[in-house]
């Protein structure tokens, strides 16, 4: 492969690891999900009521905002 493809190209051990996943059933180039905290989705829903309490009170704090809105500072 590096005669063809040059230095930059992907080791012959990558390829046989690679090619043993996917005969193992993998369906998917990128990891798979791993335990621990949750993906956080941002929806239009949440970013509207976000909007309408920071306009209605510019002092308010971001634990105050998550509790209200039910996610995390984090999220916010």
């Amino acid at each position: 492969m590096v005669t063809v493809y040059g230095e930059d190209c992907v080791s012959d051990k990558s390829v046989r690891k690679w090619s043993a996943r996917f005969l193992a059933g993998r369906e998917s180039l990128f990891g798979n999900p791993r335990p621990g905290q949750a993906n956080t989705v941002i929806t239009a829903d949440l970013i509207d009521k976000m909007e309408v309490l920071v306009r209605s009170d510019r002092r308010v704090t971001l634990r105050t905002l998550a509790v209200k809105v039910d996610a995390s500072v984090e999220t916010l």
